[in-house]
């Protein structure tokens, strides 16, 4: 275990739900194709997964928000603000989650929307701390605050322990702009303290903060160097640091090599720097100080500082997590779910085909991952690294529209169409006549049939005026979990 939020104490009183291997024992293996690996059980449900999940002592925690838009979040016809409301979620808790962090602008993917709310939403999770962080686009610097508090139901705050500050981390037009990176472990939170300053050659500067004292070290790195990603467990810390993002290149392989480098509370400078590749990585740690990292070019790799030289283990695609000298991590192409040890030795824990994972995390026994549904959001799943991996889940979301022949359109424009979805779909759907849109809406059913309402506007009125019958294309596109897209389309006449 280890990254942002590695725990070290009890979170929250509550119902108790430990995942102890006995509890991981899944029920008869259904017939293949089915919607979770073999082995692995469905715990929890997100709407829309931001961060997560996270092992924290014997529960999993994750980041979750809510969307409400005026305007019916179409972005594609109207003006609309979108408000995201983001809550921490634990597993088995009996508390009501509470809402974090609450944006009021619109998401800014695409056009039409108001506002300028581009930025991301982070947590850290520790025994006694809660860290929020959020990222957003303020006059093309990305401007990050961070709220440290004390966990719901962890002991009473020490004295003078309010909340912190503000914490600004930002960028004038950077590289790839400052990601808001921290990480906490216990009561060590470190983050990015990089001042806001235009122009070249402004060094970074990594904090370490001890939130039981209050004190802080702080730790400049070189002229123009950013931190793309930081982890933390124990009393240590790494950073992945890009070493000079100025100037911009084209090509990775033309720019330097990224740095990972390992410290730890108490001691000044990095106890070991190890160069890891051009390509980006995405890194975790264990308690010792081991990183184990996965870079954009998809290798893997570890290193220790006792032995600060880069060990690669093969291929991997995104995420790792590392504790008790064991890494799990995705490879490819199988889309397997692995396990790894330092010598080289590997097993599978679950087999997920093309199915697209969101967020991993890995305590030395237990595994917590989440998985793309097919009605939208993700399932948080838990399995063990005894499981023996077989049989992939389904990955297609088949759609079919049962409407035939005619939909009756009532006076102000209203109407529904049936729409089948054997597994839940999330999409949108459109009626096109002669190339134009009559109507454009959102697609979200539960598995099974279900009627979807449509409400013409006024163009689809007017062409429907004087009792005519108007012959319409309805097209209904679906996303499938590994990311493609799946249509129905069917021709239909509209009448009054």
């Amino acid at each position: 275990m280890g990254g942002r939020g590695a725990p070290r104490g009890r979170w929250a009183s509550g119902v108790a739900a430990v995942l102890a291997v006995a509890g991981f024992v899944a029920g008869p293996a259904a017939a293949a194709p089915r919607e979770w690996p073999n082995g692995s059980i469905p715990v929890a449900m997100a709407d829309n997964l931001a961060q997560g999940p996270e092992l924290v002592g014997g529960r999993i925690a994750w980041l979750d928000y809510k969307s409400s838009c005026t305007g019916g979040c179409n972005s594609a016809i109207d003006d609309y603000t979108e408000t995201k409301r983001y809550s921490l979620r634990v597993m088995g808790s009996r508390r009501k989650p509470r809402v974090l962090y609450t944006t009021g602008n619109s998401d800014g993917s695409v056009g039409g929307g108001t506002g300028g709310f581009t930025g991301r939403i982070g947590f850290g999770l520790s025994g006694s701390f809660l860290a929020i962080s959020a990222t957003e686009d303020f006059e093309s610097r990305d401007v990050s605050t961070f709220d440290v508090r004390l966990a719901a139901g962890a002991r009473p705050r020490p004295p003078g322990q309010a909340d912190l500050a503000t914490l600004l981390d930002c960028t004038y037009g950077g590289f790839s702009g400052r990601n808001g990176a921290f990480a906490l472990s216990g009561a060590l939170l470190a983050y990015d303290s990089t001042p806001c300053r235009e122009g070249e050659g402004a060094r970074a500067r990594l904090t370490f903060r001890n939130l039981q004292s209050g004190r802080s070290r702080l730790e400049r790195l070189s002229p123009g160097s950013e931190i793309r990603d930081l982890a933390a467990a124990g009393d240590f810390a790494a950073a992945a640091v890009y070493p000079n993002a100025e100037p911009q290149v084209e090509q990775p392989s033309e720019g330097p090599e990224y740095l990972v480098s390992v410290f730890r509370q108490g001691q000044p400078g990095p106890l070991a720097t190890v160069p890891v590749g051009r390509s980006r990585p995405s890194i975790d740690q264990q308690r010792d100080g081991r990183v184990a990292l996965c870079t954009e070019d998809r290798q893997l790799a570890t290193f220790s500082p006792a032995s600060p030289t880069l060990r690669r283990l093969g291929s991997c695609n995104g995420a790792v997590s590392i504790a008790r000298d064991r890494l799990v991590f995705r490879s490819l192409p199988t889309g397997g779910l692995h396990v790894i040890d330092l010598a080289g030795r590997r097993g599978t824990i679950a087999q997920l085909g093309r199915v697209g994972t969101l967020g991993l995390d890995f305590d030395g026994r237990r595994v917590a991952y989440g998985m793309v549904r097919c009605r939208g959001g993700a399932a948080i799943l838990a399995t063990t690294v005894t499981t023996r991996g077989r049989g992939r889940p389904f990955v297609k979301c088949p759609v079919h529209i049962r409407s035939r022949g005619r939909l009756t359109v009532r006076r102000d424009g209203r109407t529904s169409f049936a729409l089948g979805c054997p597994r839940g779909c999330d999409g949108f759907f459109e009626l096109l006549r002669a190339g134009e849109t009559l109507e454009f809406g959102l697609v979200n059913s539960r598995p099974g049939r279900s009627e979807v309402p449509v409400r013409l506007g006024s163009y689809g009125r007017r062409a429907l005026a004087g009792g005519r019958n108007l012959r319409a294309k309805l097209r209904v596109v679906v996303n499938d979990r590994d990311g493609r897209r799946r249509a129905a389309v069917r021709t239909l006449a509209l009448t009054r």
